[in-house]
């Protein structure tokens, strides 16, 4: 039990005032064999009222230990056992007194270290959340069953909150930071940003290459296709002369022979 959690349920077991009902019996034997003016036993009446005082002193020990009840907000002690409430799935119905057949949880573990339900106490049915069955025990029984429901609902109830609180930070948080980049975020800009100047640097270089290429071919197939074949056409044999070795030997040959003749 927490210093927090409220007791909603207690049984001591045993009372500490049934201690003096021995040594308060001897006193009323006392007080009459002295108005009555008999033998008073003073030796035995002291004897006695101590004797049995020690003697329910140990019942109230044992009593308040083993058989005592408290039941908080967060768990439920048997005796010397205590089970968390978050351990309990339910509370089971009350045996049916006109049937004839047991209930199966009354062959189940008594709750506590005693070996089953404590005399003068009713067992109460509950069902735990491993799937196993076992006896809770009280005097007012029917105080306790109403109790612990109580507290079950209330506990279950916090359950529910928590779980959906849990359920609402992970839905607005989780998924933005591990399904990808928020929109508008840096990491979705700077991407985007790269991606379109890579985008950008590699169509513009294929455009600039493909167009020098286009541009390359094209004036060199006009050049040498039209303006080589339009000049080597108009300058006859003087253009085809620099670049054929033969027309022009032969015409410094003439032009020797010619020169030969005039001497």
């Amino acid at each position: 039990m927490s210093d927090g959690d409220a007791v909603l349920f207690t049984e001591p077991g045993a009372r500490w005032r049934a201690v003096a009902y021995g040594p308060l019996l001897c006193l009323l034997v006392l007080v009459l064999e002295l108005v009555t003016a008999s033998p008073v036993h003073w030796f035995a009446l002291i004897f006695c009222g101590a004797l049995i005082a020690a003697f329910v002193a140990l019942q109230v020990v044992a009593g308040r230990r083993h058989v005592s009840v408290e039941l908080t907000e967060s768990t439920l002690r048997q005796g010397t056992e205590t089970l968390p409430l978050t351990g309990i799935a339910a509370v089971l119905p009350e045996r049916d007194e006109h049937s004839w057949n047991d209930e199966e949880w009354e062959s189940a573990r008594a709750l506590g270290e005693l070996s089953g339900v404590p005399r003068r106490r009713k067992a109460i049915g509950l069902r735990l959340r491993d799937g196993g069955l076992a006896q809770a025990w009280a005097r007012d029984h029917r105080g306790l069953r109403t109790a612990l429901g109580a507290a079950l609902e209330a506990d279950g109830e916090e359950a529910l909150v928590g779980s959906a609180e849990e359920q609402g930070g992970v839905d607005g948080v989780e998924p933005r930071s591990s399904g990808g980049a928020e929109p508008g975020s840096t990491d979705g800009l700077g991407q985007r940003g790269v991606d379109g100047a890579e985008e950008r640097r590699v169509d513009s270089s294929e455009s600039r290459g493909v167009a020098a290429v286009e541009r390359h071919s094209a004036d060199g197939a006009e050049l040498h296709g039209a303006d080589g074949a339009e000049q080597r056409g108009a300058d006859g044999v003087e253009r085809h002369a620099d670049g054929a070795a033969v027309p022009l030997v032969k015409d410094r040959n003439e032009q020797h022979s010619e020169n030969g003749a005039d001497r």
